[in-house]
Order: structure tokens, then C-alpha cells, then sequence
């Protein structure tokens, strides 16, 4: 299958020279089945000029860019849009969560889970780090046949949810995206994502 990372950027400069010492390696010997899409959402640093520059260097690498500011649901529908993957990958461009995990990611999707999201917390587990207030999360998701169609792709998506050390759930338990974060009244990423994919 393929796979596209999605990197959602606004004012990102100082950290994109992290973030790409860590997707280089992960991008090794995957040039032809991955790809990577980082949205310059309107910045006013250096994020556009450094993406640019870094795309020069490598081929797996697009760059959208927003004139201006319109927020990370633009940057995701945008993204989801112009992906070529049959699974989508998003990721914080800061590394909040490890991309050198992304394989063990897509590997679980490729055995049929739809949706797999990292938290630091999990309604089975509990809270899994106490360590971080993190409420983002690295959400794959993938183009699959079965639920209401997707206005940015045309296609159908299902949803499952996951976190560090859990199986995956159910492919049909779609309202589970929620259940680990909705006690401290915050909707996990992954949840807005699909949100957005499936209803618009």
C-alpha cells in the first residue's frame, strides 16, 4: 500500500531541521511506496522557504502552502486532498510522538485495522503518561470501503482507535476515537479528522 505522511507547519522553522534528521532515515529504502506533504500553513518565519529548500532535496517531499493562516482543519483537508496514499499518516511538526514509529503504525493498518491514533490515554488503560498534558495525537487513517464518503478524497472511511501497548479495537467502533479523552472534555485529533473526512 501507499503512504502518505502528512505534516501539518505554521511558524515551524526552528524545529523543521529535527524533524527532518528523523523523517530522512524513516524515508530510506520507502522513496517508492511513501511520501511525505507538509502544509505551510501561512507562516511568517522561515517554514515556506525551508520546506521549499528541503523539497529540492528530496523527491519524496511535496509542499503545500496557504497564503495565509487558515488553521490545521485547512491544513488537513487540504492534505488528505492532494495525498496520493492509500493511507494517511498525520504527524506534529515537532515530533510530539516518535515518527520512527510510524511503520509499526501502517503495519496495523495493512492487517486491517481503518484507524490507529497514539494518546496518552486509552479507555482501557487509562492514563498512559502522566508525564505530559499532550493532547495531540499521530493519527493514521486509511481509505477504506464502508462508511460515508470522504468530500476531500471521494472515498470511504472507517474508523478504529489505538494507543502505545493496546491492540487494536474493532474497525466498526468509529465513536471510540473519543472515549480517552472526552473525561478531561477535549476530542483527540484522530476524532476531528475523521470528523472532517466523513461529514464534511
Amino acid at each position: 500500500m501507499k503512504v502518505t505522511v502528512l505534516v501539518p507547519c505554521w511558524n515551524e522553522a526552528e524545529g523543521l531541521e529535527n524533524l527532518f534528521s528523523r523523517l530522512c532515515p524513516l524515508m530510506m529504502g520507502r522513496e517508492q511506496n511513501w511520501e511525505v506533504i507538509a502544509v505551510n500553513d501561512g507562516s511568517r518565519d522561515q517554514t515556506g522557504a525551508l520546506l521549499d529548500a528541503e523539497a529540492r532535496r528530496h523527491l519524496w517531499l511535496r509542499i503545500l502552502h496557504h497564503a495565509r493562516n487558515r488553521g490545521l482543519g485547512a491544513a488537513l483537508r487540504n492534505g488528505f486532498a492532494a495525498a496520493k496514499g492509500e493511507i494517511v499518516c498525520t504527524i506534529d511538526s515537532d515530533c510530539t510522538y516518535p515518527p520512527e514509529r510510524l511503520p509499526e503504525f501502517v503495519a496495523h493498518i495493512e492487517r486491517g485495522a481503518d484507524v490507529m491514533t497514539a494518546s496518552p490515554w486509552h479507555p482501557e488503560n487509562g492514563r498512559a503518561d502522566a508525564s505530559k498534558g499532550v493532547r495531540r495525537a499521530l493519527a493514521c487513517a486509511t481509505v477504506t470501503p464502508g462508511l460515508p464518503s470522504s468530500p476531500a478524497t471521494g472515498s470511504h472511511v472507517r474508523t478504529a482507535s489505538n494507543a502505545p501497548g493496546a491492540l487494536p479495537d474493532s474497525p466498526t467502533a468509529a465513536r471510540s476515537l473519543s472515549v480517552g479523552t472526552k473525561r478531561v472534555g477535549q476530542k483527540d485529533s484522530s476524532e476531528i479528522t475523521y470528523a472532517a473526512l466523513s461529514f464534511g
